[in-house]
């Protein structure tokens, strides 16, 4: 499902505009990175999937259905401050990804939210953690065309500072436990982390995970001061 989404983005023309890979605050950033060589590699294979899937389908069968949502509230207490995103805040970040993808024939819809508490999971988990992988093969559900989302603090290790990181479709065959997208809990609207509270990010790292890379993949640049 996710690469017959991506052919449709590429086949309409309809990619959405993401920032950059970097922020314009200290060590905030997104971790989701690929090499030129597998960008350029990715994309080849996304071409030819799209002329193969649209001589087949149209835009009316790709958008059939809502991407099936299990958000993943992993928090160090019962606070808000220590990562207990409410369920009011998880409805608006789905609200709000429905609104940033409009026009593109993807949808959202949240099928299930679960909640552990586990200090670790919560400050430490990062891209090159061992504990992440502990924590999505214990919570990850569905299959490759369901989008799994990880709220957690990014307070140490190789995540600290992080506003969040994702898998690419592409990554899925080889480690299917590890399909999915994780972000800062206080990233979300209404959230805590100043200027970075309206949703944004989750989108960003969304659409990487649907198989949109950054404008400067390699590069260094940084956000707009707009709200993200």
């Amino acid at each position: 499902m996710i690469s017959t989404i991506v052919a449709f983005l590429i086949a309409s023309g309809t990619a959405l505009a993401l920032p950059f890979n970097e922020t314009s605050l200290p060590y905030r950033g997104c971790a989701t990175h690929k090499d030129t060589a597998a960008i350029a590699a990715a994309e080849s294979r996304f071409q030819i999937d799209s002329a193969n899937i649209m001589s087949v389908m149209d835009a009316s069968t790709l958008a059939s259905g809502p991407i099936q949502v299990y958000w993943h509230v992993i928090q160090k207490d019962n606070d808000l401050a220590g990562g207990n995103v409410p369920d009011s805040q998880i409805k608006a970040s789905i609200d709000a990804m429905n609104q940033h993808y409009t026009g593109t024939g993807i949808s959202f819809a949240l099928s299930k939210t679960t909640r552990t508490t586990n200090a670790d999971w919560f400050s430490t988990v990062g891209p090159d953690e061992s504990n992440q992988t502990q924590m999505k093969s214990q919570l990850r559900q569905g299959d490759e065309s369901t989008l799994n989302i990880y709220t957690v603090g990014f307070e140490s290790g190789s995540g600290k500072g992080l506003l969040g990181y994702a898998t690419f479709p592409s990554d899925y065959k080889s480690n299917p436990k590890d399909d999915g997208v994780v972000i800062l809990y206080s990233s979300v609207p209404g959230g805590s982390t100043t200027n970075y509270d309206e949703g944004k990010t989750l989108t960003h790292e969304v659409g990487h995970w649907l198989g949109l890379y950054h404008v400067f993949q390699d590069g260094c640049s940084t956000f707009s001061s707009a709200r993200f």
